[in-house]
Order: C-alpha cells, then structure tokens, then sequence
C-alpha cells in the first residue's frame, strides 16, 4: 500500500493549528472564565464581581479597563484576595493573567523570572520607571503586528490576542454589525498616548 503524501492544504492547516498552539504556551493554567462575557457568569459569581471587586458588566467585558485589575495580588485587600480565590483564581495566575506583573517593580520582575520576557517585548528599566516619555513599541502594535518571538514573550506573561488587543466582549444591540469603536469618537487631546501613537503609525 503507498501513502499519498498531505495536500497542500492538509499542510496548511496542521501549520495553522500548531501555531495556534505555539501562541498558548502559558506559564499557568489559563482561567478560561475570565474570557467569557459578564452575562454568561452564573448569578453568584456576577454577585461577588460586582459587589466585592468593582467591576460593572461593561468594564468585566473589557480586559484591563477595571480598577481592581490594575493591581497585584499583593496590593488586593484581604477581602478582595477572597472574592478573588472564590472565581477560581491564584496569585500566579491573577498576577500574570489579569496584572501582568505590572504591579512588579523592575527588580521584582527578574526575581519571578519574568523580566527578560518583558526585555523581548521592548522593556528596560527607564520605561518601567516612566524615567523615559512613553512605551515600548510593542504597545503601540495589534497581536498580528508582533513578531513570533514578542508573541512567545507575551504568552510567558499571560498575553494572547485577545487580552492583547483589549477584544470588547459587551453585546452590540444597535443596528451596526460590530460594536462602535467609541475612541473613534473621542477628542485626538483626550485619547491615550499609545492609541494616538498607534493612530499616527
């Protein structure tokens, strides 16, 4: 019996899916339920987001537009670090795939082994002291902009696409097919640094 040998377009899509693969290479299990919209948690869970960290259904529906997740397991309260464990998260994995370490200090960041990960993506001391004007690069790129290996460095601190790029998971009830970009209509003076800088790009 000879075997034929793959298509190109069996070749194609083995490629695709290990990529795929090679760009969920995180260093903790990922809390799946983080990525599901606000009205998909069950009525508890809504309860304790809502009531004992902060969040409303649009900002739990937007990665990293919280308060609460600005912050690193170690500044959380008492009660926070509670309501927290009880949605099913860690320190390691609330510091890497909510915070992102950013609560870390430069130091801090080589002692939990993760500070040559943020280098890859552009990083030195001066810009995560804000001793220099503005962020790396990276900042201002789409996941699809970054190179394979800022890709890699991002999974090691809990990144993939769509905590990257910040994907909105709130509903769309208006009659527009996607939901509206609503920076699109902000004031060039009031948008962020990096989504100027990645407008002017």
């Amino acid at each position: 019996m000879t075997l034929s040998p793959p298509s190109k377009a069996a070749i194609a899509i083995l490629a695709s899916a290990a990529s795929a693969t090679a760009y969920n290479a995180f260093p903790y299990a990922q809390p799946v339920f983080r990525y599901e919209s606000f009205s998909k948690l069950d009525i508890t869970s809504q309860n304790i987001a809502e009531e004992k960290l902060g969040y409303t259904p649009a900002t739990r529906n937007n990665h990293g537009l919280a308060d609460i997740e600005r912050k690193g397991w170690d500044n959380l309260t008492s009660n926070q670090r509670d309501a927290t464990s009880t949605l099913g998260f860690t320190q390691a994995t609330w510091d890497c795939f909510i915070n992102h370490y950013e609560q870390y200090s430069w130091d801090e960041l080589a002692e939990e082994g993760v500070q040559e990960h943020y280098r890859n993506l552009g990083w030195d001391e001066g810009y995560w002291t804000h001793e220099k004007e503005g962020t790396p690069y990276t900042d201002a790129r789409w996941w699809g902009q970054l190179t394979d290996t800022e890709k890699l460095a991002a999974n090691k601190l809990c990144y993939f696409e769509n905590n990257w790029d910040k994907i909105d998971m709130n509903p769309n009830d208006s009659f527009f097919p996607y939901p509206m970009p609503d920076f699109r209509y902000v004031p060039w003076a009031e948008l962020p640094y990096v989504t100027r800088l990645t407008a002017s790009a």
